[in-house]
């Protein structure tokens, strides 16, 4: 979950984490996890959906502003 908020942080500037990472999925063929990021930039919300595999290394899949 680090890995995946860290790319999340990395994507947008000025970004702030507003609520915890949440493992979504988890694909069992090859153990990776699908983790959502819920971050803030001013007043926009967004959420991050990452893929992250057993090394941690995370991998952006896509992103979302919630509240529109």
């Amino acid at each position: 979950m680090a890995a995946s908020d860290d790319l999340a942080l990395k994507l947008l500037r000025n970004a702030e984490i507003f609520y915890p990472a949440k493992v979504l999925k988890v694909h069992h063929p090859t153990r990776r996890k699908e983790i959502a990021s819920y971050i803030k930039v001013k007043n926009k919300r967004y959420s991050i959906f990452t893929l992250v595999d057993e090394e941690c290394n995370a991998v952006f899949r896509k992103r979302t502003r919630q509240n529109d």
